[in-house]
């Protein structure tokens, strides 16, 4: 079978060629390094041993170790990486070997199967419907999907995310994690768009749409019966829920948790009862409860018994921002599904998808912005798919301006070996000609990436 080429952190791998290319650079493998390099990406993060890399590499283990020592310290010198601190392969003393970079495979994404519409989001989170173009966030979808679980195994299945704004926990529990799960069905409350801050309305509002089978969950009740029920008899709402589900889940997402904590300290008997009820749906053994938290709020989480209870059985999940690999993923799996391209700059040699790349990972709360400047390029695209730098927004310029005046623009620790900076990408580059429709308000900003 062909193996098609594939990323390796921040190396291509081209099997056919038995290449690597970083950028400008390329470097020549021996067959049977390549094929270790294979076996390792194939079992991703996995330890292998010297035994299984020779009986899949040489078809025995005749020949002893040595043929694999030699193998891992070429692979090692061709990525440029180190045995005491590895970025690529690392050794487990007396076990074997595992990759530490992240490999993405460009067909994990099916080119051309995403043709009505931008496969880009702009200033909008991900909607479960976008679970098609929705990449980079393997590892955090299986660790909330893992935590869940765990904490459906102690009791109570709720799980609290917490990140800064921007970070992307919206989209990725909606896109990610809420297709993963495959419950029933999916209820989503987000309490900043609750008008009256009535917390129980809000709940009741999004269990009303509730379904099991052919029929509703709550068909008797309106909005403000079911939000009274809640509010003065959680159990019977409970026993209503495990009845119509007959074993089967929900998942209900309560984003922008924080809007709690803002409301006026007369409410705060209606903060402590609606996570209380909160708790109790969790408890109930049909209902799965994620909330969404932007982490500047964390020092209010203790002072609720449900929300510090929770913490003390691990289940409070610190969202990470995507790394350099699920960067590359994010922004080139959607252009692939779209049959999308991204432009080479003829003077440096790099793809406008690798200073993307490089520029995206400059910030923590870079999301919005990236998926606002990859909608911009969709929108100037040109007739046969092509996304260029003249296309690169304004809004974009303007923070990486903002950024080297910081004295943070120098982007020599994160390239890969022999990358020229991003900042050397031609005479257009990122300084584009062309003017967007409009710029990017902050607080919208920071609203698409929650």
């Amino acid at each position: 079978m062909t193996v098609k080429s594939f990323r390796f952190g921040e190396w291509r791998v081209d099997p056919a060629s038995n290449t690597i290319e970083c950028a400008h650079m390329t470097r020549q493998l021996e067959p049977r390094v390549m094929d270790v390099l294979l076996f390792l990406c194939q079992r991703q993060g996995e330890v292998l041993s010297a035994q299984q890399l020779l009986n899949e590499c040489w078809g025995s283990t005749a020949f002893g170790d040595n043929p694999i020592h030699k193998a891992i310290a070429q692979l090692r010198k061709a990525f440029s990486d180190s045995s005491a601190t590895p970025r690529y392969i690392e050794t487990i003393h007396k076990r074997g070997y595992r990759t530490v970079a992240q490999v993405v495979r460009d067909y994990e994404g099916i080119a051309g199967e995403w043709l009505h519409a931008s496969p880009f989001r702009g200033l909008q989170a991900f909607e479960e419907q976008h679970a098609g173009i929705f990449f980079g966030r393997k590892a955090a979808i299986r660790q909330l999907a893992d935590g869940l679980n765990e904490q459906a195994g102690k009791g109570c299945a709720i799980l609290l995310v917490l990140g800064a704004s921007g970070s992307g926990k919206t989209s990725l529990i909606r896109a990610g994690l809420l297709p993963h799960l495959a419950r029933e069905c999916h209820l989503c409350l987000d309490l900043a768009d609750m008008a009256d801050g009535d917390l129980f309305l809000a709940l009741g509002s999004v269990l009303l749409d509730g379904e099991a089978g052919q029929g509703m969950l709550f068909e008797r009740d309106s909005a403000v019966t079911l939000a009274a029920r809640l509010r003065d008899d959680t159990a019977g709402v409970v026993a209503q829920l495990q009845e119509r589900l007959a074993g089967r889940r929900l998942a209900l997402f309560i984003d922008s948790l924080e809007v709690i904590f803002r409301l006026p300290q007369d409410d705060e008997a209606q903060r402590m009862a609606f996570l209380a009820a909160v708790e109790q749906l969790a408890q109930s053994g049909c209902v799965d409860v994620l909330l969404a938290c932007r982490n500047d709020f964390y020092p209010h989480l203790s002072n609720y018994p449900p929300l510090k209870a929770l913490k003390q059985r691990g289940g409070h999940v610190d969202l990470d921002p995507p790394d350099m690999a699920e960067l590359a993923q994010i922004i080139r799996q959607p252009a692939l599904a779209a049959n999308l391209r991204f432009a080479t700059d003829p003077d440096s040699g790099l793809g406008l998808d690798e200073v993307l790349c490089a520029e995206a990972q400059s910030r923590s709360d870079m999301l919005p912005l990236l998926q606002y400047c990859l909608e911009q390029l969709y929108q100037q695209r040109s007739p046969d798919g092509e996304l260029s730098f003249r296309g690169v927004p304004r809004a974009w310029r303007h923070r990486r301006r903002d950024r080297r005046a910081r004295g943070t623009g120098d982007a020599s620790a994160r390239r890969g070996p022999g990358r020229r900076p991003a900042r050397h990408a031609g005479a257009t580059g990122l300084h584009c000609r062309r003017r967007p429709a409009g710029d990017i308000a902050p607080a919208a900003m920071g609203d698409a990436g929650r």
